[in-house]
């Protein structure tokens, strides 16, 4: 009779980090709260929204295109930042009609 199979190992899982401006978080929740600060949603959001153009249009955004991916940005807050709204803020864009 063949011996069972090992269990799976403990191996302590370090989610910690430190950023370059000085905060960090040790886990998930930390960095959740984080995350959904004003300022680094924001952050987040526009990345979103820069990184759906860039791959809806096959070309990074230049710099002259923030101003209309900082009024999907505006936009998107109007609707609580759900994802379907971002996505259609995106959509109705000049930048994703024209490109």
């Amino acid at each position: 009779m063949p011996d069972p199979k090992p269990g799976p190992s403990t191996v302590p899982i370090d989610a910690s980090v430190n950023f370059r401006n000085g905060t960090g978080y040790r886990d998930i929740v930390e960095y959740r709260s984080h995350l959904l600060t004003h300022a680094n949603r924001d952050l987040f959001i526009r990345c979103f929204i820069t990184n759906l153009l860039t791959c809806a249009n096959g070309a990074e955004s230049d710099a002259s295109d923030f101003v209309e991916v900082d009024r999907r940005l505006e936009r998107s807050a109007e609707h609580d930042y759900r994802i379907v709204d971002i996505i259609a803020a995106v959509v109705d864009s000049p930048l994703f009609r024209e490109e």
